[in-house]
């Protein structure tokens, strides 16, 4: 899926993808080379998630 994401959005034009991962996830989009969008290695509640927490992060095509 995230190799469907990526051909996606760079077809598309779009500079940014933003991901919200719960650990373990978090760490596969730390080697994938995404920043936490706040600060480094904060966890959110996510409403959709039943409120488990997760990493906000991005990647810019443009810093590749």
């Amino acid at each position: 899926m995230f190799k469907a994401f990526t051909v996606f959005t760079l077809e598309q034009g779009i500079d940014w993808m933003v991901v919200a991962g719960r650990a373990p996830v978090n760490k596969i989009y730390d080697r994938l080379l995404f920043e936490d969008v706040y600060e480094t290695n904060k966890y959110f509640p996510m409403a959709h998630a039943g409120g488990l927490p997760h990493r906000v992060m991005s990647l810019c095509h443009r810093d590749m």
